[in-house]
């Protein structure tokens, strides 16, 4: 059959048309953690229609899990606008670790639910191993000493490994490790502390020599210390402020550390306050405790008198058992290397 002008013109426009209409792309971000299917598209986790309304939340401690994120018993949702920062650079949730200590910031949208605005991860140690022992349960980082009681994370690291430790500081100026990571090629880090003896500075009992152009910082203040690790300490290249719980007063906080009671005052190592606590005096600072509460200022939280559970003994994490990497040399178990007895010197936290 033949087709006159007009009829070829037509079909003509027809397949145009066809033709123009926009292929769909697999969206390659949707494969999330856990099978939760993260989308550029839906804007939230796994077609749940996350808001972002809510009362202010504030999270502090190890995180436990993954699917979503948990910490401290909540779980917070997350989607493509959440922000993830791993030591001041912009990293994604696929790079985050069960057991690494995170600050995050979000909206309650439920019973033990929420939705994480940002997710910030700071390793308070990063630095070489000059020791392993305790069949991996211990090791020596930057000149602290690292205890994972339950799973022998330290296991298979060689001495002079660069290795990057998720910990929390507790009350004898040990850590506590959830997990570490190789670090090669990384600059040395610590975040504790910090005080002057005899005119020489300390952070976290290490002792730091100031670059050029580098602030002395004050006494009793938190910092993240950054520079390059020598044996008699570490030459700081800068110092950063350290991870604070600032936000808005009333906020909502729920906290997982080691906090000290002394006095009336109670203290984490890592400067967090609580104030209302019944009994505070009572904890050591060895254990974790969780506290929720309330955002009373910058660091200070103030205990919830009505929620029940406002103060919890938290279990140790268990992080995940570590790679068996083949050709990688381990301590004897037999011959754990000597650890020094002392813990690092830290300052007295009711004179802060």
């Amino acid at each position: 059959m033949r087709l006159d002008r007009q009829s070829l013109m037509l079909l003509a426009l027809v397949l145009a048309l066809v033709s123009a209409r926009p292929t769909l792309a697999q969206n390659s971000e949707t494969g999330g953690i856990g099978g939760t299917g993260v989308s550029q598209e839906t804007g939230g986790i796994g077609g749940t229609g996350v808001t972002r309304h809510g009362m202010a939340v504030l999270g502090y401690g190890p995180i436990q899990a993954f699917g979503s994120v948990f910490l401290n018993g909540r779980e917070y949702m997350f989607d493509s606008h959440t922000l993830v920062i791993v030591d001041g650079h912009p990293a994604t949730v696929a790079s985050l670790q069960v057991g690494d200590i995170a600050r995050v910031e979000g909206v309650i949208t439920g019973a033990k639910r929420g939705y994480a605005e940002s997710i910030d991860i700071v390793h308070p140690v990063i630095g070489p191993v000059s020791a392993v022992g305790d069949g991996g349960h211990q090791a020596m980082v930057m000149g602290q000493i690292m205890d994972a009681p339950k799973v022998p994370i330290f296991a298979g690291l060689k001495l002079g490994d660069m290795v990057a430790v998720s910990a929390q500081l507790r009350a004898n100026g040990s850590w506590a490790a959830g997990n570490v990571q190789p670090a090669p090629g990384a600059v040395a880090q610590i975040l504790g502390p910090v005080t002057i003896h005899d005119g020489r500075l300390m952070v976290a009992g290490i002792p730091v020599i100031l670059g050029p152009a580098v602030v002395l910082p004050t006494a009793g203040s938190q910092v993240v210390v950054i520079g390059m690790a020598e044996k008699d300490g570490l030459v700081a290249q800068s110092i950063v402020p350290g991870p604070s719980l600032a936000g808005p007063a009333g906020t909502r906080v729920e906290v997982s550390d080691y906090f000290q009671g002394s006095d009336g005052t109670v203290r984490s190592p890592d400067g967090l306050e609580v104030q209302n606590l019944p009994d505070g005096d009572k904890l050591s600072g060895l254990q974790p405790a969780e506290i929720d509460g309330n955002l009373e200022a910058t660091n200070v939280i103030d205990l919830d008198p009505q929620q029940s559970d406002a103060l919890d003994q938290t279990p140790v994490m268990s992080p995940p058992e570590p790679d068996d990497t083949t050709g990688v040399e381990q301590a004897p178990d037999d011959l754990p290397p000597e650890l020094p007895s002392e813990p690092p010197e830290n300052p007295d936290l009711d004179d802060k």
